[in-house]
C-alpha cells in the first residue's frame, strides 16, 4: 500500500468515527422518557431556592 491509500482509508475512517459520535450525541434512535408536570409544591420550592 501506498501513502495515498493510507490517508484514504484513515480519512474515511475518521468521517465514519465522527458520524457515528454525531448520531449518538443527537440521539437518534433513543425513546425519550414522558415528562410530567412538576406538583406545584416542588415548583414553588424550585422557584425559592432559585431565587437565593
Amino acid at each position: 500500500m501506498d501513502t495515498g491509500t493510507l490517508v484514504t482509508i484513515l480519512v474515511v475512517a475518521l468521517v465514519v468515527l465522527v458520524l457515528l459520535f454525531l448520531v449518538r450525541a443527537a440521539g437518534i434512535g433513543r425513546r425519550r422518557p414522558q415528562l410530567r408536570a412538576l406538583p406545584p409544591e416542588s415548583r414553588d420550592r424550585y422557584i425559592s431556592e432559585r431565587s437565593r
